[in-house]
């Protein structure tokens, strides 16, 4: 891993070797996000879709309780069930409205709503509490997902409506039609990210550059610039040294989940030219004071701490990984 980074990310190589480096404890990007902003409800759940709903500019003022139901694909292999996440399903907008239109149809009499503003990205919002202890999607991508089961107080009403869920679409034309294609059915749903909207979050960042709706919310909560990663130009606006500014790259999640390897060596490379090269030059030249790099993995992560006194620290060999 140490010799990838240094082949395909040389400015990023230099930053993590010229940092002091400090175990954290192993948890996910949301799991991150949620202790840095203090998201979390009374009974220890992370309300990740009632934050992401307001980026995502959807439900009513009634609809006080929201949780993420994502489509995804299911795989069976032999004693193992894996998830496969809908970035590898290509959904098209006009399978996404088929499928919304028909969930609504099916559950109208329910105490629920369904809403899909992205292929990817699916919600249910309810006036009634939705009780179940969930994990977020990037802890499942590629993994069995017998290990990832809800629970919680509700667990037995939202497993009976998943099941509908799960039927509904195995019968679906747009299924169908799928199948015909040659292309995976999206045959499951992901829940996770129950809770209600809090009412406040730790201030800690004066802007947040991000493409994860989830931050944008974060951002519009707390009253943080929120800038879009992916039209984010560093010669154009790059952060000045006037506020913690956090910005998150997740282009190596998806690769490093389904084991693409051509994939996370090209969003390497990306990585270290439109970011971390530029943010070694501006803590050359003064721009930035300090950066600080977190690593996160389900299974051991790493903070690096780089000054810009770091740089001159020429004897100074962090050992990366």
């Amino acid at each position: 891993m140490a010799q990838r980074i240094r082949e395909f990310a040389p400015a990023l190589a230099t930053l993590l070797a010229r940092a002091s480096v400090d175990k954290v404890a192993a948890e996910s990007p949301e799991s991150w996000i949620a202790s840095r902003f203090g998201l979390t409800n009374n009974d220890r759940t992370f309300p990740f879709a009632a934050v992401a709903s307001r980026a995502e500019r959807i439900g009513h003022s009634s609809d006080k309780y929201w949780l993420r139901a994502d489509p995804v694909h299911l795989s069976v292999n032999r004693d193992r069930m894996v998830l496969l996440d809908a970035s590898q399903l290509s959904i098209n907008a006009t399978e996404c409205a088929a499928l919304a239109v028909n969930f609504q149809e099916h559950f109208k009499n329910d105490d629920f709503s369904i809403h899909a503003p992205h292929p990817q990205r699916w919600y249910i919002s309810s006036s009634q509490p939705i009780s179940i202890h969930t994990h977020p999607i990037s802890d499942v991508r590629g993994c069995n997902v017998a290990d990832y089961w809800f629970d919680g107080p509700d667990r037995a009403l939202w497993q009976t409506r998943l099941s509908e869920m799960q039927m509904l679409l195995h019968v679906d034309p747009v299924n169908e039609a799928r199948d015909t294609d040659g292309r995976l059915p999206i045959n499951g749903i992901w829940l996770w990210g129950a809770g209600d909207l809090p009412s406040a979050l730790n201030h800690e960042y004066a802007r947040v550059i991000s493409n994860d709706v989830l931050l944008e919310g974060v951002a519009s909560i707390t009253a943080a610039q929120f800038l879009e990663a992916s039209k984010f130009r560093w010669s154009t606006a790059s952060p000045k040294d006037d506020g913690n500014t956090l910005v998150e790259l997740d282009e190596l999640a998806l690769p490093t989940a389904y084991g693409e390897w051509d994939a996370w060596q090209t969003s390497l490379s990306a990585l270290d030219q439109n970011w971390f090269a530029p943010a070694l030059a501006s803590l050359k030249n003064g721009r930035l004071k300090k950066i600080k790099i977190y690593a996160l993995s389900k299974k051991h992560s790493r903070v690096f701490s780089i000054k810009r006194i770091d740089l001159m620290k020429l004897w100074r060999h962090t050992q990366i990984i």
